[in-house]
């Protein structure tokens, strides 16, 4: 234990944090600034995607993938929240987690894929919702993405695509 009451590992994940955060507003200001070009890289193959098997999104019935939806129409159908914060373009929103953009802007910058959106149909309302992804499918989205794949219940699939056309 160091002198101040912190173990060398806290020391070191308080530095850590303090580096991702710098690293951060370094891409915060390169967005704004033009200069930073990232391409989304997603996994396009369910047997390859390692979901946790506690995560809510992961439903008894399966997923299945929807690969080269328009990004337009689906930010279109989406009503909540989520919608209207999509429709600003802001890839750091105040209503979004900033590290979670960073993060996801550090994994493509570096070539790794990341899992598609998780898109449901509202039969209330018959629209329908990002259930997991907002943040994925808003950086996409940011840097100029036309189509996006994402996953959705085996059930809802054909719901869905009805509604994105």
């Amino acid at each position: 234990m160091s002198k101040i009451g912190f173990t060398n590992r806290q020391l070191k994940e308080k530095k850590n944090n303090a580096d991702f955060l710098v690293r951060c507003d370094f891409l915060r200001r390169e967005f704004q600034a033009g200069r930073l070009i990232v391409k989304p890289h997603w996994w396009t193959d369910l047997k390859k995607i390692k979901l946790k098997k506690d995560r809510e999104y992961l439903r008894p019935e399966g997923l299945i993938l929807v690969e080269n939806i328009s990004a337009e129409k689906l930010i279109e159908k989406i009503r909540s929240e989520n919608g209207r914060i999509l429709k600003q373009g802001q890839l750091f929103h105040d209503k979004l987690d900033l590290t979670k953009t960073c993060k996801i802007i550090e994994h493509w910058k570096n070539g790794e894929k990341l899992i598609p959106p998780t898109i449901v149909w509202s039969s209330y309302d018959d629209t329908i919702e990002i259930e997991n992804g907002r943040h994925r499918l808003n950086a996409a989205i940011c840097f100029g993405e036309k189509y996006v794949p994402f996953m959705t219940s085996f059930l809802e699939r054909d719901k869905i695509v009805q509604l994105l056309n």
